[in-house]
């Protein structure tokens, strides 16, 4: 499923929902589905390439992360946990 919204970021996030769903977030919009989807629509439709992606997937998992941030030129940047990052946005 393909969602077209409106994201103020240049780059891409790649975000574990939970429950076996997953989501990649780019600047155009946000694609839905099992992480075997959302890997083969990044790697076939927005050209990653899947060691970026594995890379991004291993670094959540060592760190219990739920995201991870790719660049512009989709290179993994790092991961972190969005419920972290939301209660430290919501103080400011």
């Amino acid at each position: 499923m393909f969602q077209a919204i409106q994201l103020r970021q240049s780059g891409y996030k790649l975000v574990d929902k939970g429950l076996g769903l997953w989501q990649i977030q780019t600047p155009s919009g946000i694609y839905t589905g099992s992480l075997k989807q959302v890997c083969a629509y990044a790697v076939h439709k927005l050209e990653f390439s899947i060691k970026e992606i594995e890379i991004g997937v291993l670094e959540m998992e060592k760190h219990f992360h739920n995201a991870a941030e790719y660049g512009i030129f989709k290179r993994f940047m790092w991961s972190y946990d969005l419920e972290e990052k939301n209660a430290k946005t919501s103080l400011n």
